[in-house]
């Protein structure tokens, strides 16, 4: 299990640190191992938010261009929609990829760090309390097993004896700064998807497209079709065969 992996580490790397302190490489190198976890629900959300907009966006279009006259201008337009979608969702994904880049080297000020440490480590101390006080009396306290029963707190689970506390500390450490880190993505990756997505994508579209097409390429495509425009040129003719042959009568009655 994980615990007895921290375990491996830890011994694999005495001789080289200072006992019972945490080694920062140590740490750094359990902490590569969650940080990969991050980019999935990173770029699930992207693509989340990407499909819902191009369906919002599209269905209102559809709903304010359904009797337009310009069907040529509107064949272009979703098209242009989905463009200006496709470019956030580049944009979303080069920032989602900039901080998790950000992320891979463990940092924080936050104070939130050290209280979730203490608060945890509260509860372990208070479970290995317990767990001793289960244990026969005629053990010595050096070999007994002071965790008999896997402590668990907040999606934490240890399953080391008591006299690693190196071991028990380490993977404390490393589940609080992971906590801080999860909530960071989590606000960064939503502002930066409502940035690109809403901020410089939906709430600037019209502008965009408006730009999107030169004069001539507007002139072209809000110009009626040549089957339309003749069948106008023959109606045009019959009303004016019809009026004039309404004036002749008229004069003759």
């Amino acid at each position: 299990n994980y615990s007895q992996y921290v375990m491996k580490l830890i011994e694999e790397s005495s001789g080289i640190g200072l006992d019972n302190f945490i080694s920062f490489e140590l740490f750094v190198h359990l902490y590569d191992g969650e940080h990969h976890k991050l980019e999935k629900p990173c770029t699930d959300l992207i693509v989340i938010v990407k499909e819902y907009l191009e369906q919002v966006l599209l269905l209102l279009f559809d709903k304010i261009f359904s009797n337009t006259t310009y069907p040529r201008l509107i064949q272009h337009l979703p098209d242009a929609i989905k463009t200006q979608i496709d470019l956030a969702e580049e944009e979303c994904l080069k920032r989602v990829t900039e901080l998790l880049e950000m992320e891979q080297r463990p940092f924080t000020l936050n104070e939130r760090y050290l209280e979730i440490i203490n608060k945890i480590q509260l509860a372990h101390n208070e479970h290995k309390e317990k767990a001793n006080k289960n244990n026969t009396p005629s053990v010595k306290t050096e070999i007994r097993t002071a965790l008999t029963v896997p402590f668990e707190f907040d999606g934490l689970r240890i399953e080391l004896l008591a006299e690693k506390e190196t071991a028990n500390y380490l993977q404390i450490a490393l589940h609080s700064y992971c906590k801080i880190v999860q909530q960071r993505v989590i606000d960064n990756v939503s502002m930066i998807c409502y940035y690109q997505f809403i901020t410089k994508c939906a709430m600037t579209l019209d502008k965009k497209l408006l730009t999107m097409f030169t004069s001539s390429e507007l002139f072209s495509l809000m110009m009626e079709p040549v089957a339309q425009m003749q069948k106008r040129k023959v109606l045009t003719a019959s009303i004016d065969v019809f009026e004039k042959a309404l004036k002749l009568g008229q004069q003759h009655v």
